[in-house]
């Protein structure tokens, strides 16, 4: 098991952070280059977490009495 004398090592997976200027900047340069593709890309993201809360509730509100 552990004790008091471990250590807890963090693993960075990216070497550079990531900030809100760089994201910002990230929408709008695909945006510029495919708009069709960019709210295909939205609408289609929301659609699948939908689906998926959906699902979720489905199963909790009528499958939890079978």
């Amino acid at each position: 098991m552990f004790r008091e004398t471990d250590t807890i090592v963090v693993i960075r997976i990216t070497k550079t952070p990531i900030n809100m200027k760089d994201m910002i900047r990230l929408f709008r340069e695909v945006y510029r280059e495919d708009k069709r593709e960019f709210w295909e890309g939205i609408l289609g993201g929301i659609l699948v977490m939908s689906v998926g809360i959906f699902l979720l509730w489905f199963a909790g509100t009528f499958c939890y009495d079978m």
